[in-house]
């Protein structure tokens, strides 16, 4: 529960720091939304404003008949397309990249305004007809043209000035640098209003158009999975309106294509076929003509009979013959590859079931689509349509295998009882002589060939008659047109710019918050280290003397180390004497400045204080107190000089100073002379409070030498310059008991009332 509470205010202690960090920043946050209005304004005022165009089509039902549904008993175009294929067929590549052709949106004219370059599109100076190969060659560069009167224009390429003067007359063959071309002059244009307006002509790639329509066409399948809707937003109307327009006209030419494409394959088919069975025929007549000529057998009324009886018999079962051969070629066509291109004259010519040939048409469209909508994307496109067709394609050849086996099954049957009536028939027959059996079986056969003949010509004229008929299934509803007036953002651009003028700053805040490595609040240190926090000390105005405490003595600075005071008294409430050594990870954390301000307000309370500089590589506390350090602790130390030396009295009254003295070669060995012992335990006779200044903790090793005497040890922390991995060092240290009685104080606190300040308000300015 207790844990719960905690996490809970952290969490609001955060959010609540966050924002009281963006208040203190106010000024930045106003310049960055001043920035991102002004450049949404500039947006606004010089962005074209853009236009909605829309369009929808059915994709109609193909149950109906027609002339095809004579040769399947359905239509040969039927089409079962998986929902959301013709969605991505209509913004497949090829399509659009033909529309774009169709357009000749490859070239533009452009002439600039206010806002600048605007597309002349529909009013262009001229129609320029340019030399394919040339064309190619010139994709990416543009040309200025300029019309000089009604009959000649000027035509050069800035990098090219010297031509600019150079007139050409509309209709004349132009070879200008590799490119050659016609300007043709248009009917019914003012030519007068625009003379010696600059245009700007541009060649552009083909690809590069295509893309740029491929990504901003929307399609959308409706929800009743038969109609489809298209949209464009651009800055021109009418073009956009021109390219849906286009595009419909495309994709129903591609359509009645790959449906006359359907048929001719069937129709191709049959055509072998017959071609076979014609030469069969060929072949039977010369061989019926022969036995003639060499005999002059005839047909007695009985062979009559038997020859009728045995014709149906064996006409019966040629059929069921040439069904089975269609049904194993069925079966290996689908099983063997994705190319169908044979299915549909097979089902033609070879199946009655209307059901299977449903699924074979259905299988042969499918697949078509597949690869219609295939092209320009590659074979492994990941398009959930596209999947889903090919799903969809391995179950309709599922069906049609397991429905081809069962007739094959079915075929065999029958066969076989008409081969057993056709056998016991010859046998009847060939009791007859030699040349009259001849005779029969070449007349049987002539007539099972004629019948397949009949029967493949009559097929053949009705895939004739259902591609002379074929219809496109596209209708259009909603014929494209324009949706409402001109769409501008400017609403939106303000909403973005508010927003991103409040986001930018304060993820800028966070980020530098969570990036930083130093000390920035309170909460760091307890986060860190659970060493007792002394207390803080606001932060005092540079470039000013460090006697701020006596000074300043009614400043919150002054307040604060009086604070500090306070509880270094609860820290050592048991010790009469007391020694404090003051530290640090690194240098310029403020222990100079802290030190001297602490001891001051001892010396405040009318106690005895001296403060003693035992950071003998850089001394620095006498020069604030306008003292010299010629003889100091390092002096005494190394036996050059005496207690009684050293000491020197202040203008604070009850506190004296010890110096540094100059700096020796070898600092810590001088520290760990037993004459500071004695000094420490002399100076303990004569002072209420010892308060030594050492060296950073992080550095050197003098601090730990120097805590052996001390009562306290008070490790000072700046805001934001003290590394955040010193904390977690002097934790280390503080759990391995290396570092005792120590706390820590927060030194250098910026004015932030709404995190720290110990209600003070009516004290003077923090520097005075």
């Amino acid at each position: 529960m207790n844990s719960n509470l905690n996490n809970k205010k952290d969490n609001f202690s955060d959010i609540r720091k966050i924002l009281m960090k963006a208040i203190r920043n106010w000024y930045f946050f106003l310049g960055v939304l001043l920035i991102a209005f002004a450049i949404a304004y500039f947006a606004n005022k010089y962005t074209r404003p853009v236009y909605r165009v829309e369009s929808k089509i059915l994709v109609k039902s193909r149950t109906g008949a027609n002339a095809a549904s004579f040769l399947y008993g359905t239509d040969i175009s039927s089409d079962m397309v998986t929902e959301g294929v013709e969605s991505f067929v209509l913004k497949s590549y090829p399509i659009i990249y033909k529309t774009i052709n169709e357009l000749n949106f490859t070239h533009s004219f452009t002439i600039e305004d206010e806002i600048g370059p605007k597309q002349a599109y529909g009013w262009e100076p001229a129609i320029m007809q340019i030399d394919s190969a040339m064309e190619v060659k010139n994709y990416g560069k543009s040309y200025q043209f300029i019309v000089n009167d009604k009959d000649h224009f000027k035509f050069f390429s800035k990098d090219d000035p010297g031509n600019a003067s150079t007139l050409y007359e509309f209709g004349q063959t132009v070879d200008y640098r590799g490119l050659t071309f016609r300007a043709i002059k248009k009917r019914d244009y003012d030519y007068s209003s625009i003379i010696n307006q600059e245009f700007t002509f541009s060649l552009w790639h083909p690809h590069y158009v295509t893309m740029e329509y491929t990504n901003k066409l929307n399609v959308i399948p409706g929800t009743d999975g038969s109609t489809i809707d298209l949209a464009l937003i651009g800055t021109i109307p009418r073009k956009e309106i021109d390219f849906i327009t286009k595009l419909i006209d495309v994709y129903i030419d591609e359509e009645l294509k790959r449906k006359n494409e359907q048929a001719t394959k069937t129709i191709n088919f049959i055509s072998r076929e017959l071609k076979r069975i014609t030469d069969s025929l060929n072949l039977i007549e010369t061989r019926k003509v022969s036995i003639r000529q060499q005999s002059s057998a005839q047909l007695s009324q009985s062979a009559v009979q038997l020859y009728n009886r045995l014709d149906d018999a064996e006409l019966q079962s040629e059929q069921y013959e040439n069904k089975l051969a269609i049904y194993n070629q069925l079966l290996s066509t689908i099983n063997s590859s994705y190319n169908f291109d044979d299915l549909s004259g097979l089902a033609a010519i070879g199946i009655d079931d209307s059901g299977l040939k449903k699924l074979i048409d259905d299988l042969v469209t499918e697949q078509e689509r597949i690869d219609q909508a295939e092209q320009g994307t590659g074979q492994n496109t990941n398009n959930p349509y596209i999947k889903r067709a090919r799903d969809n394609v391995e179950r309709l050849k599922t069906s049609i295998s397991e429905s081809v086996n069962n007739l094959v099954a079915a075929t065999r049957q029958n066969k076989n009882r008409l081969d057993s009536r056709a056998n016991s028939i010859r046998r009847e027959i060939y009791a007859a002589p030699g040349a009259q059996q001849s005779l029969v079986n070449i007349e049987r056969l002539n007539l099972i060939s004629e019948n397949l003949y009949i029967l493949y010509n009559t097929k053949k004229a009705e895939a004739e008659v259902a591609k002379a008929s074929a219809s496109t299934d596209i209708q259009v509803i909603d014929p494209p047109m324009q949706i409402g007036g001109a769409e501008k953002s400017d609403k939106r651009n303000y909403l973005i710019a508010f927003f991103l003028g409040i986001t930018l700053p304060l993820g800028f805040i966070v980020s530098k918050d969570f990036l930083s490595n130093k000390v920035a609040e309170k909460e760091d240190i307890e986060r860190n280290t659970n060493i007792p926090i002394l207390g803080q000390i606001w932060r005092y105005v540079k470039g000013k003397s460090m006697l701020v405490v006596h000074n300043n003595p009614k400043s919150v600075v002054a307040e604060s180390f009086r604070s500090v005071r306070s509880n270094l008294n609860f820290f050592t409430s048991d010790v009469d004497q007391k020694i404090f050594v003051l530290t640090s990870s690194v240098s310029g954390e403020g222990k100079t400045f802290s030190s001297i301000n602490l001891a001051t307000v001892f010396a405040f309370s009318s106690k005895k204080v001296v403060l003693m500089g035992a950071d003998l590589r850089r001394p620095k506390i006498f020069g604030d107190f306008g003292l010299k350090n010629d003889v100091g602790l390092s002096n005494f130390l190394a036996g050059s000089a005496f207690k009684s030396e050293i000491i020197q009295s202040t203008e604070i009254p009850y506190l004296d100073i010890i110096s540094s003295g100059p700096v020796p070669p070898n600092p810590s060995e001088l520290l760990m002379n037993n004459k500071m012992g004695e000094l420490v335990n002399d100076l303990k006779k004569d002072y209420d409070y010892i308060l030594i200044d050492t060296a950073p903790l992080g550095l050197v090793t003098d601090a730990f030498i120097l805590m052996n005497y001390a009562h306290h040890t008070i490790f000072l922390v700046r805001q934001n310059h003290t590394p955040l991995e010193a904390i977690k060092n002097v934790q280390e240290l503080y759990e391995s008991g290396k570092l005792k009685n120590v706390s820590i104080l927060f030194n250098d606190v910026k004015d932030q009332s709404n995190n720290y300040g110990y209600g003070y308000g009516y004290y003077q300015d923090k520097g005075k």
